[in-house]
């Protein structure tokens, strides 16, 4: 299922050469892991797990709803309470340089989900093992570049109570959460149909008979986490507005996507390229517009980051209607870099017309490959 990539390879020799003494002879140095999650009780469990191997694996960090974590080789992520906010995380995690690895430690990993963790720069996706050892072993062999067999088990469950596995636990958090079913089956990558199964075998374990009483049951047994809450609820939702055909409303425009992109999880890099575009596109409608305001839009979704603005009377002849013809501005002049940048930073420009306006979408994919986006339409 997993493969040592060339990169990976390179990164290893890299690192060890400014390391000399790491892999050195004699007895090998413990190897430093930062342990990541929102959830407390998670956490202090893996942690209990860890400490009899001490002298093999060193927790130097546990960071619970932040990730911002001390120098690791590895930072183990748990994804009790949700899967696709977790590899947003981890992707910017690398990106800061701080750990050398990002490893996945989660109760299931489909093929769906094992793919866009790869694809996102995650090195390990490990299955829950009930055994410090297992674990332990499985750490030495990443930091060492190798990829050993997934380790199965049954988890320790966070709390006391009804007799519920792991599953059961996850959905319980989920539940906490208040998420609809359609964000459950995104988050954990399964369908719509699993998600109500599942559902309906909690239901029966719980003793109720509806979503809202299985939801405050949920609240008692489950732990909490208003960060998990506040970016996956986001998922799927058009945040939008209103702003003035004003050069003075522009730097708020950048600051309404910043503020939108970051509560949803996404890397600074992604929110450097959306910055821009919000530029470029309420420049053009400052200029060129043809009513008092316009309206700027955010989705992100578990395949896309979304920036969309509607303003203009639209004119089948003009030239926005055109991205193909679309040209970079000299950087001197007022508009900036010119709508010819959106092309060549995402990976989707369409123009169409709404409501008698101009409408134009940008779309960045949210991890190359990702399963997700294969059947999106192609950029223009």
């Amino acid at each position: 299922m997993f493969r040592l990539a060339a990169e990976e390879v390179a990164q290893d020799m890299e690192w060890g050469a400014s390391n000399p003494g790491r892999f050195a002879a004699g007895p090998r140095p413990p190897v430093t892991v930062a342990l990541v999650n929102d959830y407390d009780v998670v956490l202090r469990g893996l942690q209990a797990m860890l400490e009899p191997f001490a002298s093999r694996v060193r927790v130097v960090d546990v960071e619970v709803g932040s990730d911002d974590v001390a120098d690791a080789d590895i930072a183990l992520f748990d994804t009790f309470g949700g899967k696709h906010h977790i590899i947003d995380r981890a992707c910017d995690l690398l990106g800061r340089g701080h750990v050398r690895r990002v490893v996945l430690y989660t109760r299931d990993a489909s093929p769906r989900f094992v793919a866009v963790a790869k694809s996102a720069g995650v090195s390990e996706v490990l299955v829950k093992t009930t055994t410090g050892e297992d674990l332990v072993e499985a750490l030495e062999r990443i930091a060492a570049g190798e990829h050993p067999a997934s380790v199965t088990g049954r988890p320790t469950r966070p709390h006391a109570g009804p007799d519920l596995d792991a599953r059961d636990w996850e959905l319980i958090a989920l539940l906490g959460l208040g998420l609809s079913n359609e964000q459950i089956a995104d988050e954990s990558f399964i369908g719509i149909d699993t998600v109500r199964r599942h559902l309906n075998v909690l239901y029966r374990k719980l003793g109720v008979n509806s979503r809202a009483q299985a939801a405050q049951r949920a609240a008692t047994l489950g732990p909490t986490s208003t960060r998990t809450a506040a970016r996956v609820q986001l998922l799927g939702r058009r945040q939008s507005k209103r702003f003035r055909r004003v050069p003075e409303d522009i730097p708020a425009a950048r600051r309404f996507v910043t503020d939108t992109l970051r509560a949803a999880g996404a890397t600074e890099r992604v929110v450097g390229v959306f910055r821009l575009a919000a530029s470029e596109l309420a420049a053009n409608v400052v200029e060129h517009g043809s009513a008092a305001g316009w309206v700027l839009g955010v989705k992100v979704s578990n395949a896309w980051f979304e920036l969309d603005v509607v303003g203009g009377r639209a004119d089948g002849g003009s030239l926005v209607f055109h991205p193909d013809r679309w040209s970079i501005a000299d950087v001197n002049e007022r508009s900036g870099r010119g709508l010819g940048i959106l092309r060549e930073v995402m990976d989707t420009v369409t123009v169409d017309e709404w409501r008698g306006q101009i409408r134009m979408v940008c779309r960045l994919r949210r991890w190359p490959d990702h399963p997700a986006a294969d059947n999106a339409r192609p950029s223009v």
